[in-house]
């Protein structure tokens, strides 16, 4: 159409003896020549190409795009092909890593080419965390291992409505701080946050039975739940003596130093009296060192008290025994039975143990199994695993064999005895060793 009004223009302008001037014929020539050139390279951009992509395992994956197509689009593709993430591919074209903003047409690639795709082990940048509660209750949390936990410990609180000097985060028994990462702590998918309060609910008592329920951090001194509980009576602290399983509490205590815990009811009584209470407090640890205090009277059974540490660790009680100076504690005792005296230490340990099997071929297999259980069943579950005869087989402990039958003279009588993991003193994650009979470890 330009060329057609330029024509009739040069036919009009010689018809009046008019001269079309140079430089516009020059400058209408460039920009027509440059028009036309734009129009064949957006045809060319239009055209499809055929390429294919070549694993490390020389695998070929045929693909059609134009040559203005992203190279994303294709990485996309790929990865859906073979059930591949798109962050463990790179693509390589003639040695250059091929970027998702490449295009076929500005890297060069033309109809027929090979491109290569390797792939590569990406270490997940999100974990998910699960967060429990002090009620037990678990929360559910999307971070990355390179955050700080404070973050998630801040929306924590502000989910559940607790104040975040009034809890600790724990993770495998040890605290966790807020500028701590996930990758610090080694922590991996669907790991478990622990939440403790560092609170207690506490009541006290006055000699008429009214109560009054404060709220306590555990470090608190306890002159300043006395100062509280004066200020809210009207009464004057010197004139008033606060006492806890008989035990008069001094100022500088804290709560746990006098085994006060959540729930614990302080008797408020003037100076001249003296509260009759025969009560104990007793610490029981559990197997990772945590204490649990419990306010027991002397004459009570000592079932009452394991049932209810039961409870609270998330426990069978059948599954766990308690000792006291090493002896173990029936539930049919009496702290007054066993002499135990106040803030006296009960341990309780549970009655399984872990043990390794090492086989003949160096491989470890790993059991679990009751303490007072015969290990014979142990012997028999792995030499039902490995396909090894039991009557081929020695299994050495300590260097010492393990008796799986044996009589023994027991009062002019053969009885039958075999070994079982308590009998042997064996320890969680001991080790036993296999040797093919005829040999020696």
């Amino acid at each position: 159409m330009l060329y057609s009004w330029l024509t009739f223009w040069s036919l009009h302008n010689r018809a009046r003896g008019g001269i079309i001037p140079y430089r516009i014929l020059v400058g209408i020539d460039i920009n027509t020549r440059e028009m036309e050139e734009k129009v064949l390279q957006d045809k060319s951009l239009e055209e499809s190409i055929d390429m294919q992509v070549k694993d490390m395992a020389g695998s070929l994956v045929p693909f059609r795009l134009k040559r203005k197509t992203s190279l994303h689009k294709v990485k996309i593709a790929y990865c859906a092909r073979k059930g591949l993430k798109i962050d463990e591919v790179s693509f390589y074209f003639a040695g250059i890593l091929l970027l998702d903003v490449h295009t076929p047409a500005n890297v060069g690639i033309a109809d027929g080419t090979v491109i290569d795709v390797v792939t590569h082990n990406v270490e997940p940048e999100m974990l998910i965390l699960e967060v429990k509660g002090v009620d037990g209750k678990v929360v559910h949390f999307k971070i990355k291992i390179y955050t700080q936990l404070l973050k998630l410990m801040d929306t924590f609180c502000a989910t559940t409505k607790w104040q975040m000097d009034h809890i600790k985060f724990f993770f495998r028994g040890v605290r966790v701080h807020g500028n701590q990462t996930p990758q610090d702590l080694g922590m991996q998918n669907n790991d478990v946050i622990i939440v403790k309060s560092i609170t207690i609910n506490v009541q006290a008592k006055d000699m008429t039975g009214s109560i009054l329920f404060f709220r306590l951090l555990k470090n608190t001194p306890l002159h300043e739940f006395k100062a509280a509980y004066c200020a809210r009576t009207g009464l004057w602290t010197n004139a008033l003596s606060f006492y806890f399983a008989g035990i008069l509490l001094e100022d500088t205590s804290t709560p746990p130093d006098v085994g006060i815990d959540d729930g614990a009811v302080i008797d408020v009584v003037p100076h001249h009296v003296e509260p009759h209470v025969e009560m104990l407090i007793l610490e029981v640890k559990d197997v990772d060192g945590e204490v649990v205090r419990f306010k027991i009277k002397k004459h009570t059974k000592l079932l009452k008290l394991m049932e209810t540490f039961c409870a609270k660790q998330k426990c069978e009680a059948e599954r766990i025994e308690f000792f006291f100076q090493g002896v173990r504690v029936h539930g049919s005792q009496t702290p007054q039975d066993l002499g135990m005296k106040n803030n006296d230490q009960i341990d309780s340990n549970s009655i399984d143990i872990n043990l390794k099997v090492k086989g003949v071929d160096g491989e470890f297999l790993h059991f679990k199994i009751n303490k007072y259980s015969k290990l014979r069943k142990l012997m028999e579950a792995f030499c039902a695993r490995t396909g090894v005869q039991m009557e081929q087989t020695t299994f050495l402990y300590q260097s010492r064999r393990i008796r799986d039958a044996v009589l023994e003279l027991h009062r002019w009588q053969l009885l039958l005895h075999e070994d079982t993991p308590a009998e042997c003193q064996m320890k969680m994650d001991d080790l036993i060793i296999t040797v093919a009979m005829g040999r020696t470890a």
